[in-house]
């Protein structure tokens, strides 16, 4: 009925009675939907939660219903108030956790900042060395004058395949890893055997192997070319490993002239994000003052209330009444004669009083 006829939408009423059992069962139902939405959504900031008056995912808001029974408006307010309190400090607290994010980046922007301008130093004073003594051949093509420990051949095939050799056969000498042997353009060679572990049959290995690099000073930068191995099937091409590798000074260090150029043009960004202050900072006080103002009047009601009933549930006091019993002559006078009549917790006795 309610797809042909409805648009597939019904009403949901909610029957309850002011001042009944009904406020309880709602707070039951409050408790329920409070613990049960928190752990079906995990990215609250708070315990606090924001339910709204009719909620297609959390549901409607039993704590509004309960504010409703108790025949007092001002608890509804104080409920809407909490939420919007609530709702701030999530957005206080989401603001901080950002601002520690922005300080955690701003720290690894700042070390990235100085150790690019480290290595940039180095690079730029590596180019200058290279380009200085950098020789041309007749064809207008990188000359390659490298010299070599254990040959002294100028053929470049001699040399390609020295290296090879080398690079198969070398076993460095006990205590040592790496080993020079050679220099180009005012750039020492190295030789250095790297391990690497591997796992085979539930059991750990490792595998060694040789790596060439140029360096031309001590704690200074490193340059490979092919991941430090060289063409093992072409001598010629060895022989030109170190070269190609030098060669790379020039596109490194503009590599690192752009990234600084980037880093200084977002440390400030990030600087200022760091200092950012709240911006509903005096909203969520003055929302704090009027819920403290609102609990402190609804807390003097309550207290009122509770002197009225209090008041009401004590006895009466007592009047004792007094009966009048008429008059009579006695030595010549009259005298009037009254009764009066004494407490429940008294002997009963009569009076005279003349």
């Amino acid at each position: 009925i309610a797809k042909e006829h409805y648009g597939n939408q019904v009403q949901n009423f909610v029957y309850a009675v002011e001042q009944s059992l009904d406020n309880y069962k709602f707070n039951l139902l409050k408790n329920k939907q409070t613990f049960i939405s928190q752990m079906k959504n995990s990215e609250l900031n708070v315990r606090t939660l924001d339910e709204g008056a009719v909620d297609e995912k959390s549901g409607m808001n039993f704590s509004e219903y309960i504010a409703i029974l108790s025949g007092d408006t001002s608890l509804l307010e104080k409920s809407k108030l909490e939420k919007k309190v609530a709702v701030m400090e999530s957005l206080k607290h989401s603001h901080f956790r950002e601002l520690t994010r922005h300080k955690y980046q701003l720290e690894k922007l700042q070390n990235d900042h100085a150790s690019t301008e480290k290595t940039l130093g180095k690079l730029s004073a590596d180019a200058a060395v290279y380009n200085d003594r950098l020789q041309m051949t007749k064809e207008g093509t990188k000359a390659n004058p490298i010299q070599l420990n254990g040959t002294a051949s100028r053929d470049s095939e001699a040399i390609g395949k020295h290296i090879i050799k080398l690079f198969q056969n070398w076993k460095p000498k006990a205590g040592e890893h790496e080993e020079k042997f050679g220099n180009l353009y005012g750039f020492q060679l190295y030789i250095r055997r790297q391990q690497e572990a591997y796992e085979e049959n539930g059991r750990f290995e490792y595998r060694y192997s040789n790596s060439l690099y140029a360096q031309r000073e001590n704690e200074g930068i490193k340059y490979t070319y092919n991941n430090g191995l060289p063409n093992t099937d072409n001598p010629k091409l060895a022989a030109r490993h170190f070269l190609n590798a030098i060669d790379r000074v020039e596109h490194l260090k503009e590599r690192y002239k752009r990234n600084l150029s980037d880093l200084k043009t977002e440390l400030p960004k990030i600087e200022k994000l760091t200092t950012k202050p709240f911006t509903k900072e005096h909203e969520l006080r003055e929302l704090k003052t009027e819920l403290a103002n609102l609990e402190r009047q609804i807390a003097i009601k309550i207290q009122e209330n509770q002197l009225k009933q209090h008041q009401s549930n004590e006895p009466d006091e007592e009047q004792t009444p007094v009966i009048k019993l008429g008059e009579h002559q006695t030595n010549g006078h009259a005298v009037k004669e009254t009764v009066v009549a004494a407490s429940a917790s008294e002997r009963p006795r009569s009076r005279m009083r003349l």
